[in-house]
């Protein structure tokens, strides 16, 4: 039987990336202050300080077909360059991606929220797996000082359907598969 590569948020995930050398943040991270904030993103009780950016609003397709790469990344790149508190929301529905980096500083006062209530889809074709740090990067975050990622979505990464394309049982030298 395959097993399906997929990673469930089930209720809150909480992550803290730092760089000490380039975060633009007005203190340290407050993981207290993060998981109150988790919470309340989840139980859908922000603040009207809270600014959304709706990954839809940038052009991504909830249809499971189309690429929304380019739409993921605007959508986070707005959220994140805002100067206020902010919510990057991927709505109900299907999503299709490749590799993607979401790469800080981030200007928010607070931790970036990023609110997964859809399915996030990983391309099953490998030539999209090309070009980036070690070719096998799906979703990577860089630079970010408090992230809270929060959500009832799923990250599925596809492996069954691109797990054919591995032919490491047959090569000594063979290409690893994108994580």
């Amino acid at each position: 039987m395959a097993f399906v590569t997929k990673a469930r948020i089930s209720l809150i995930l909480l992550l803290c990336l730092v760089d000490r050398n380039g975060c633009e943040r007005t203190g340290p991270f407050n993981p207290a202050e993060a998981l109150v904030k988790a919470k309340n993103a989840a139980a859908g009780k922000l603040g009207p300080d809270v600014k959304t950016f709706n990954v839809l609003d940038y052009g991504a397709k909830a249809n499971g077909k189309t690429d929304s790469s380019i739409n993921f990344i605007r959508t986070f790149k707005a959220a994140c360059n805002f100067r206020g508190n902010a919510m990057m929301v991927i709505p109900k529905g299907d999503f299709l991606i490749g590799p993607i980096i979401f790469q800080g500083p981030c200007f928010n006062p607070s931790s970036l929220i990023i609110q997964a209530n859809g399915i996030v889809k990983a391309q099953t074709d490998l030539s999209y797996f090309t070009g980036g740090a070690d070719d096998t990067d799906w979703i990577t975050f860089q630079s970010i000082n408090g992230l809270i990622l929060s959500g009832t979505g799923t990250f599925h990464g596809q492996g069954a359907k691109a797990w054919k394309y591995n032919d490491c049982a047959h090569k000594s030298h063979c290409v690893r598969l994108a994580a």
